[in-house]
């Protein structure tokens, strides 16, 4: 899975997301990037080289990397239909409910969550000499044009 206002490098991440995948038994390979921007994303903290919680654009500056893309299973697929059919039942709007009541967008870091907590396992591929950056609004889109020319 990639966003389609995500620029990335190496060009090949999925290719290594995808061999990780198949020469494991991870449900879910995640693609981690070096990110600046930390609250624009779904920050990713590690314990003993594990995923302890993925950040959905938190304030959590003392992290430093960030999740762009994933390859999974079917296992996750059926985890994530299973998943959002019973959200969408409890909350027609399919929002996430907060700790203190409000609401928000649902994130496909939220699910990743929900999937870690049932069980499935998630692994990672840190792309610590890549990059990747959301171009999906006008000031992100010019820093990386700003970038790309140097």
């Amino acid at each position: 899975m990639g966003f389609a206002d995500i620029v990335m490098e190496p060009n090949n991440a999925f290719i290594n997301l995808k061999e990780k995948l198949q020469n494991g038994k991870a449900d879910i390979v995640l693609g981690i990037f070096p990110v600046k921007n930390y609250w624009k994303w779904d920050m990713v903290d590690f314990e003993d080289n594990k995923i302890k919680e993925i950040i959905i654009k938190g304030k959590r500056s003392d992290l430093k990397y960030g999740w762009s893309n994933a390859v999974w299973r079917p296992s996750f697929t059926e985890f994530m239909h299973d998943y959002l059919s019973k959200l969408i039942k409890s909350n027609q709007k399919g929002t996430r409910i907060l700790p203190d009541g409000s609401e928000r967008e649902l994130y496909v870091g939220d699910v990743f969550t929900e999937a870690m907590k049932s069980g499935l396992i998630i692994d990672y591929e840190i792309f610590d000499e890549g990059y990747t950056t959301d171009i999906g609004t006008h000031e992100d889109m010019l820093d990386y044009l700003k970038e790309s020319m140097k």
